[in-house]
């Protein structure tokens, strides 16, 4: 079903219970949230599974096959891994795990961003890896990622609608929201993350982002919220809703 809508219902709330609903055509969502567990203080790192550590996208400048480990104990239990491809096209696979032999993928990916227990929690740490590194992680228990990461799929423009961002009590961090445009601004150049926004959190007062107008993103582009935290051992979370819309800025 696609439905038309005036220019005064594109601004309200209806029209993202629709586009939620699946009824605007060419429209989806994606909701992408984060948890670094326990950050030593005066160190940066992106806001996912692992403490103190960036994301290494430079695992992907290459397409890499992925590996799954797991402990013996998630033997069997099933998995959702979303991928994307050579040609940063979304893939969904269902993985059975298995301690003794690791699942290995098929294809090669250039991004992976986000992985879920399908039947049963994991009750270990369950590692994704590309090139030997750890590219994401269901962390012990949780049964779902937590990657403030995020890769925008070729043929898509994505719409940042809002974000918000906290630190445990006690905790003193600043953040930034950091895209990779690739190369969209400067064709032919090597373009590096940069920031986008910036804010700062303390003493577990979430921070809430809510721009007048949605932050564009073109295709391929990459999202990473990372931290400066100041205080020791904080945990910090983070998480931004994505209005994705079929087809490209010009």
């Amino acid at each position: 079903m696609t439905i038309r809508l005036t220019n005064s219902q594109e601004m309200s709330e209806n029209f993202y219970l629709k586009v939620a609903q699946g009824e605007v055509a060419g429209h989806s969502w994606v909701h992408k949230f984060g948890a670094a567990p326990s950050m030593t203080s005066n160190t940066q790192g992106t806001i996912w599974d692992i403490n103190d550590t960036v994301y290494p996208w430079g695992v992907f400048d290459t397409p890499q096959a992925i590996t799954i480990t797991c402990d013996p104990a998630d033997n069997g239990k099933t998995l959702v891994l979303y991928s994307l491809d050579t040609n940063y096209d979304i893939v969904r696979e269902n993985i059975i795990l298995n301690s003794t032999t690791p699942y290995v993928t098929s294809a090669t990916y250039k991004r992976v961003y986000r992985a879920f227990m399908l039947d049963e929690p994991n009750v270990a740490d369950i590692n994704f890896t590309a090139a030997s590194t750890v590219v994401a992680r269901i962390s012990a228990g949780n049964s779902q990622t937590l990657m403030a990461v995020y890769t925008v799929p070729a043929g898509y423009t994505a719409y940042i609608t809002q974000g918000i961002c906290s630190v445990e009590a006690r905790g003193d961090a600043s953040v930034d929201f950091m895209v990779r445009f690739y190369n969209y601004d400067y064709p032919g150049y090597i373009v590096p993350f940069r920031v986008n926004h910036t804010l700062e959190v303390t003493s577990g007062s979430p921070y809430q982002f809510k721009p007048t107008f949605p932050f564009p993103i073109p295709e391929k582009c990459d999202l990473d919220l990372r931290a400066f935290v100041r205080t020791n051992n904080s945990r910090i979370t983070a998480s931004f809703d994505v209005l994705l819309v079929k087809g490209l800025l010009v």
